[in-house]
């Protein structure tokens, strides 16, 4: 029924059982000749990859491409698609529930699973198509291509391994910014004449 087992207190499992329908496509999916179209495939990467398979040949991101033509608007998939196309998606809460109701999305109709998932690929489809013009008109296929693209993955990678800490060499910055700040508060109250908030805007504004 899924081909994924993504139960909530399992995110952090590294090579889970894969669905025998998954494993078909693995071969698809790991080919960088074959063009895959997603959204939030940082996201898809990682999921994948947790199943022992490295998604590759990403060629567009909708949710990339909203992001670097329209900075100020929400990038979500179903935003997106209300926005962009006139679209009104259904809600994974309507699919499978919301609060303690909510049911697992392996457990939810099969018509309307299938139905729901299709829709995702197909608005993703139709935004690469609405995207794309765009992205070339305004000149930023190199940043879209040979930037952000590849960084996705670079991200991913970044996000599920996790990264080094140097704590004592931070602990040690904090205290020489914490009696920088110390010098400059009292070289600006000075030159107020009073002490004040300086966080605040608005007494900032009165002086």
């Amino acid at each position: 029924r899924s081909m994924f087992n993504m139960s909530e207190g399992q995110k952090n499992v590294i090579n889970r059982k894969m669905n025998p329908f998954l494993k078909l496509l693995k071969s698809v999916l790991e080919d960088a000749s074959i063009p895959k179209y997603t959204h939030n495939g940082k996201y898809e990467y990682q999921v994948l990859k947790q199943y022992g398979i490295i998604l590759q040949g990403i060629s567009f991101d909708s949710m990339i491409a909203a992001f670097l033509l329209f900075p100020h608007e929400r990038v979500g998939l179903k935003a997106c698609a209300a926005r962009y196309l006139g679209v009104s998606m259904a809600t994974y809460e309507a699919v499978a529930g919301k609060g303690k109701s909510q049911i697992s999305f392996s457990d939810v109709d099969e018509d309307i699973a299938t139905q729901y998932a299709a829709a995702d690929a197909d608005m993703t489809f139709r935004l690469k198509t609405y995207f794309e013009s765009q992205i070339n008109k305004k000149n930023l296929n190199y940043l879209f291509n040979d930037i952000e693209l590849p960084l996705q993955i670079v991200l991913g990678d970044m996000e599920l391994e996790g990264v080094s800490v140097d704590l004592e060499f931070l602990n040690e910055l904090r205290q020489k910014f914490e009696k920088e700040i110390k010098v400059l508060s009292e070289s600006i109250y000075n030159h107020a004449g009073k002490m004040f908030n300086i966080n605040s805007t608005q007494q900032l504004g009165e002086l």
